[in-house]
């Protein structure tokens, strides 16, 4: 089987995700040392399996609407999806009169980060996506907290990943081609606004019923260019920042990111490519 992304290694780790599923990716731990140090990072050096047959919540259990039946002057309407990088539902604008994802932590899934880290990853994952402007970026409207609750409104897409575009029906290669040349001008449109994704691939671009790839989930970025031009070097695609820590996909990741060395531009292009 292919890796699975960081959401399914995060869900596994706190038992959410279903008997077989759950299954088929810790056989794949077992035999893929990379996933396995993956896994261990991203839960904080604890991966949880459940057994066959062990109940284990849904995503409709995760955060009900009945929680937050407001976050400030959004009114949530249900849950959208459920990931490693929080929760996204449908709400209302009342004051704009339109609807909107909003998007809010999920604490369960905090792996070693404080909460206050965590709030740090969204609020930095909305300046990335709000300091964009571009037909192929999901556009955030608005980033706020209520309480100690952080949440991100953006374009409600109404559609579906690039993923679930390619396996609705048989595409021809020329359709093919447009939605990633779509995609790939997303990507460019941060590199040029000094910002490397970090986590770029199919699940994280939108198709909408409109026909337009937009490229989500910023959740990984960081404005490279920022840091790399106090410390005066040249701006632009060959912009690189050093991290630690190991994030991404694995079967997407440039071999720099397994390194936890630089992470640039070139990063992304290399997942734009596998």
């Amino acid at each position: 089987m292919p890796c699975p992304d960081e959401n399914e290694l995060l869900d596994l780790g706190r038992g959410l995700l279903d008997g077989e599923r759950a299954e088929e990716i810790a056989r794949h731990l077992d035999l893929c040392d990379i996933c396995r140090a993956l896994a261990a990072e991203a839960t904080g050096g604890s991966v949880r399996t459940p057994p066959v047959g062990e109940a284990v919540a849904d995503d409709d259990e995760l955060d009900p609407p009945e929680m937050f039946p407001k976050l400030g002057r959004y009114v949530v309407l249900e849950l959208v999806s459920a990931g490693g990088m929080g929760v996204v539902y449908e709400a209302f604008d009342p004051q704009l009169d339109r609807k909107v994802a909003l998007k809010v932590l999920r604490p369960e899934s905090l792996g070693s980060e404080t909460l206050e880290q965590a709030q740090a990853r969204l609020l930095r994952e909305a300046q990335a996506m709000a300091s964009l402007s571009h037909p192929n970026v999901v556009p955030v409207f608005d980033v706020g907290t209520v309480g100690r609750q952080v949440f991100v409104a953006m374009e409600l897409v109404d559609g579906g990943t690039l993923t679930d575009w390619l396996r609705a029906e048989r595409r021809g290669w020329r359709e093919i081609v447009e939605m990633y040349l779509q995609a790939g001008r997303g990507l460019a449109a941060a590199h040029a606004a000094g910002i490397v994704h970090r986590d770029f691939k199919p699940d994280n671009v939108l198709v909408g019923r409109d026909g337009r790839a937009r490229v989500s989930d910023f959740g990984l970025a960081r404005p490279a260019v920022r840091e790399l031009a106090r410390a005066g070097a040249d701006r632009g695609a060959g912009a690189h920042e050093s991290s630690a820590a190991l994030v991404g996909t694995p079967a997407y990741m440039a071999p720099e990111q397994f390194e936890g060395s630089g992470v640039s531009a070139r990063s992304d292009q290399f997942s734009f490519c596998v």
